[in-house]
C-alpha cells in the first residue's frame, strides 16, 4: 500500500492533472507498478521484516523458558536483555528504513537497497535527518485515529441503548451477554481504531512522499503547488533554524533518479 500512495501522491506532486479525481489514471498504474515491477523490491522489505520477527519470538521465547528455568545463571539473562535490545534496535532501524525506502520506490521504481541508498543520501544532502529524527506526524495521526475509537465507541453505545433489551433483560444485540453497553463500546472502538489505522496509514504514506518529493525536487514541486511549496520552505526554515541545523545544503534541486 506504502508504495502505491507513494506513486499516486508523486503524481500528484509533479503532475497534478494526472491525479486530479479518485479516478485518475495515476492510481491504477501506481498500483499495477507496485504488482509487477516494485513487487519484488515489497517482497524483499517484507522479508526482512519476518525475520526479525521470527527473532523477537526466538527471544521471547528463550526469555519465557529462562523465566521457568529454577537454575538460570545471571551471564545468560544479561546475555538475553542485550540480544532482546540489539534486535528491538534493529527492528525499529528496519522499519524506518523501509518506509523510506518504499517511498522512493513509488517514486522512481528503483530496487529496494538502491532506494534505501538513494533516499538517505537525499537526506544527508539536505540536511533533513533531525526533521525525519523528530518527524511527529505519526503521532497526530495515531491520536486522531484514538479519537475516532472514542467517537465510534460512543456510537456504538447509542446503538445499543437505542436497541434496547426484551422483558428478560437480553440485550437484542448481544443476548444475554453481561453489560451490553459496556461490550457495544468496545466493539465499536475496536472497529473505528482499525478502519481509520488503515486510512491514517495512507496520509502518513502522503507525507512521506510529500516530503521525499520536495526535497528531491522543489523547483517542479513549486511548478505545480507555487503556495504549497512556499509554506513548507517558510516551515523548514523555522524548524531548522530552531533546532540550529544549517540549510545550505538546501539550494538547487537534485535530479531525480533513473529507475
Amino acid at each position: 500500500m506504502q508504495v502505491s500512495v507513494a506513486g499516486v501522491m508523486a503524481t500528484w506532486c509533479f503532475d497534478k492533472s494526472d491525479a486530479d479525481n479518485c479516478c485518475s489514471p495515476a492510481i491504477g498504474g501506481s498500483l499495477f507498478r507496485s504488482l509487477t515491477y516494485s513487487f519484488g523490491s515489497i517482497c524483499l522489505g517484507s522479508l526482512f521484516e519476518a525475520i526479525v520477527a521470527v527473532l523477537r519470538y526466538l527471544i521471547d521465547s528463550a526469555r519465557a523458558q529462562r523465566e521457568q528455568d529454577s537454575d538460570r545463571g545471571a551471564c545468560g539473562t544479561i546475555l538475553l536483555c542485550i540480544v532482546d535490545c540489539l534486535a528491538e534496535l534493529l527492528e525499529e532501524l528496519l522499519k524506518s528504513f523501509n518506509r523510506w525506502a518504499y517511498v522512493y520506490v513509488g517514486l522512481y521504481g528503483t530496487s529496494y537497497i538502491e532506494s534505501g541508498k538513494r533516499v538517505i543520501e537525499l537526506f544527508t544532502s539536505r540536511g533533513f535527518t533531525a526533521i525525519i529524527t523528530d518527524n511527529l506526524v505519526g503521532y497526530v495521526l495515531g491520536f486522531a485515529s484514538f479519537a475516532i475509537g472514542m467517537v465510534t465507541a460512543f456510537a456504538g453505545w447509542l446503538i445499543q441503548h437505542w436497541a434496547g433489551s426484551d422483558e428478560t433483560g437480553h440485550s437484542y444485540i448481544f443476548g444475554p451477554l453481561p453489560v451490553p453497553g459496556v461490550w457495544a463500546s468496545l466493539i465499536g472502538f475496536l472497529v473505528g481504531l482499525w478502519v481509520s489505522s488503515v486510512m491514517m496509514n495512507v496520509l502518513k504514506g502522503a507525507v512521506n512522499t510529500l516530503i521525499v518529493c520536495w526535497a528531491d525536487s522543489p523547483a517542479a514541486m513549486q511548478a505545480q503547488h507555487p503556495k504549497l511549496t512556499a509554506e513548507l520552505s517558510e516551515t523548514y526554515q523555522d524548524v531548522f533554524d530552531m533546532l540550529g541545523v544549517p540549510t545550505a545544503a538546501f539550494g538547487e534541486p537534485m535530479s531525480p533518479a533513473v529507475p
